[in-house]
């Protein structure tokens, strides 16, 4: 499990890694500890197990509490 989730955090980081704040996933656990950071605009979808924050969102979002500002 522990490799699957690291494998998981590393496509996500690997994917996010862009200079412009546009993404296309977004793996949260809680606003700090999120990926992409919040002032991204997300067209894809979000998956948040605690806490989630993003500044548009067009697509899918699946979890717990999440914001869009």
């Amino acid at each position: 499990m522990k490799k699957l989730l690291t494998t998981v955090l590393l496509c996500v980081a690997a994917f996010s890694l862009q200079a412009s704040v546009d993404g296309y996933f977004m793996l949260s656990m809680f606003s700090p500890g999120q990926l992409p950071v919040p002032m991204t605009h997300l067209y894809g979808g979000r998956l948040t197990f605690l806490y989630g924050e993003c500044q548009e969102l067009f697509g899918l979002d699946v979890g717990g509490v999440g914001r869009v500002r």
